[in-house]
């Protein structure tokens, strides 16, 4: 069954968007939010770089466990090939959650970027970065609109 890449990320990054909004409890000088934010620089830019078995390996567990390496690849390179290299990155903001609708007791940053892509001239890259067990901010969630 194939699943539209849109589907599939809105159905995992909206119960973040959602809860995120309602449980901001940090400003953006607070330490998740930093950390959060240096993990999704890092790894936008393998994404950039089209390396998207890389950017699969480096996300969260709960995204490797919902959406299998080939898929993630396939409806990746589906999405971002057709945009272009991307030319300007602007954060925008950052919003630190440690509620989620499913009961995770895990730490949560919902991240903006404003994105110029060499076929797009005005994009929202949205990213959903959690705490893992390790400490490590790792993405869960990606979604360009």
């Amino acid at each position: 069954m194939k699943i539209g890449y849109r589907v599939l990320l809105i159905f995992f990054v909206f119960p973040f968007l959602l809860f995120a909004a309602e449980g901001s409890e940090q400003n953006i000088k607070g330490k998740p939010e930093v950390l959060a934010i240096a993990s999704a620089q890092q790894w936008l830019e393998i994404i950039d770089a089209g390396e998207y078995a890389e950017g699969w390996e480096s996300a969260s567990e709960y995204l490797k466990n919902t959406v299998p390496e080939d898929a993630f690849k396939q409806k990746l390179k589906g999405v971002r090939k057709p945009l272009g290299k991307m030319k300007k990155r602007t954060f925008v903001s950052a919003q630190y959650t440690a509620r989620f609708p499913a009961g995770s007791d895990k730490e949560y940053v919902v991240i903006q970027f404003r994105t110029e892509f060499e076929n797009k001239a005005y994009a929202m890259e949205n990213l959903t970065a959690q705490k893992e067990e390790d400490g490590q901010w790792r993405i869960a969630g990606y979604y360009i609109n």
